[in-house]
């Protein structure tokens, strides 16, 4: 899992590693690693995520800090921290992403 918060943020125990530009988060998946990267402005937000505040790895970390209100559609720096997996992921919908189109897998 992943939980998203603003690079600025100080709650992270470690030095977090630049990985550039955000996508997803799998390759790191299993880690306890704590990463940083940047959202472009006007990212694509139509990608799919799962979860609230902790979300799977798989999930877009621009969509999931969106999300998490931890950036807007201007973009920025974010800090994620991966997370042991879970059993289940609670999900919402939040303001911030109610209008964004379903991702449809054909």
């Amino acid at each position: 899992p992943v939980q998203a918060a603003p690079a600025s943020q100080p709650t992270l125990s470690q030095e977090a590693e630049d990985v550039g530009i955000c996508s997803g988060a799998t390759s790191w998946a299993g880690t306890d690693k704590q990463l940083t990267c940047t959202c472009p402005a006007n990212f694509n937000v139509s990608t799919s995520l799962w979860g609230t505040d902790i979300y799977t790895a798989d999930s877009h970390i621009c969509s999931t800090a969106l999300h998490a209100s931890a950036l807007d559609r201007s973009g920025g720096r974010v800090t994620i921290e991966m997370l042991p997996g879970r059993n289940s992921y609670k999900g919402t919908i939040r303001a911030v992403t109610a209008n964004i189109p379903p991702v449809i897998d054909l």
